[in-house]
């Protein structure tokens, strides 16, 4: 029965995130997260959003997700100690979007060319995520940045996308 139940809260630990609004965003994160876990990377999240009324189409959200998730995915492949992802998309005063994976330390100057065009550690032909990532950003009035974090010691790789949301005074 231990084993059972075990077995049965790991395969539903993603589940919460179908139970709250914004159906695109948590439907799309819950793939994600499933197939992620099914080769192995351990993941953490925290998702509290309600409409994203932040002036930014959903499908360009999740486009920027997609690619920000899909860079640190391919990063945490390649590492052989290293397999843990964290997501966050956090909806109050202030909207930002923050996905970081456990990394090697990245000097600044390497960072800086992520967002280039046709730049990319994988291989020729590639690197047009992270370019259109900020292409959107700068459309839309969002904030990019990449920054090394070191929390307990393991040093994470950190992308946010953040927007300060307007209020209505009446």
């Amino acid at each position: 029965q231990k084993d059972y139940c075990a077995h049965i809260t790991k395969d539903n630990r993603f589940n919460k995130l179908l139970a709250k609004d914004n159906s695109v965003i948590r439907g799309y994160l819950y793939a994600q997260f499933v197939e992620i876990d099914k080769i192995g990377i351990d993941i953490s999240y925290n998702v509290s959003i309600k409409n994203l009324d932040i002036g930014i189409p959903i499908y360009k959200l999740v486009e920027i997700l997609g690619n920000l998730i899909n860079n640190a995915v391919e990063a945490l492949k390649n590492e052989i100690e290293k397999s843990r992802l964290h997501v966050e998309i956090v909806e109050t005063d202030h909207f930002f979007i923050e996905v970081r994976n456990e990394s090697s330390y990245v000097n600044y100057n390497e960072i800086n060319t992520f967002f280039v065009k046709n730049y990319s550690k994988k291989g020729e032909n590639r690197g047009l995520g992270l370019h259109n990532v900020k292409q959107i950003c700068e459309k839309y009035g969002l904030d990019i940045s990449c920054e090394n974090i070191e929390m307990y010691g393991v040093t994470w790789l950190s992308f946010k996308v953040s927007k300060k949301k307007m209020k209505t005074i009446f």
